[in-house]
């Protein structure tokens, strides 16, 4: 981009979990604590000697199979925290960042935490932490443990292998 003229959008994909630590999906929200610095670096690198725009969505949860490809030791059927966010949703934003790029894009109603956590980090972790713990390992049908896409490809269950999410 640098050699073509300068100009461009780059758009990275984050998370609301690069905004607030999200207990229990601690690698998870790592890499998009990555993402987010990441995007943060790159955008102030580039700022000040192109007109390449770095900007990042931060999505909370999509409407997508993860609960079902995911790895799952808690004993309970994994289910994504309503209210859940259309894939097209999303993707219409990215598609919106394209042509009007901005510093980030937060899409979805758990966004509303994000404010707690910063003005009062220890009590909300706690109480977030308190809550995930019972929605993951005490609600839920009983669910075998299992590795999910951890270690290698779930050909039983096929790109939508729930009921829950046939193709479109």
């Amino acid at each position: 981009m640098l050699d073509g003229g300068g100009q461009g959008v780059i758009i990275n994909v984050a998370s609301f979990a690069g905004r607030m630590p999200v207990p229990f999906s601690v690698a998870y929200t790592a890499s998009k604590y990555g993402v987010a610095g990441f995007t943060g670096a790159l955008r102030d690198e580039l700022g000040g000697r192109s007109g390449i725009a770095v900007t990042a969505v931060y999505p909370t949860f999509v409407d997508t199979p993860t609960d079902v490809h995911s790895a799952n030791y808690t004993g309970r059927a994994l289910r994504p925290l309503s209210p859940l966010l259309p894939p097209e949703a999303v993707a219409e934003a990215i598609v919106g960042l394209s042509a009007h790029p901005r510093r980030a894009l937060h899409i979805g109603a758990h966004h509303a935490m994000a404010p707690a956590y910063m003005l009062a980090p220890e009590p909300t972790g706690r109480l977030t932490g308190r809550f995930l713990q019972r929605f993951l390992f005490n609600t839920g049908p009983p669910a075998s443990t299992n590795e999910g896409i951890l270690f290698g490809p779930m050909p039983e269950a096929g790109l939508f292998g729930s009921n829950n999410y046939p193709p479109a």
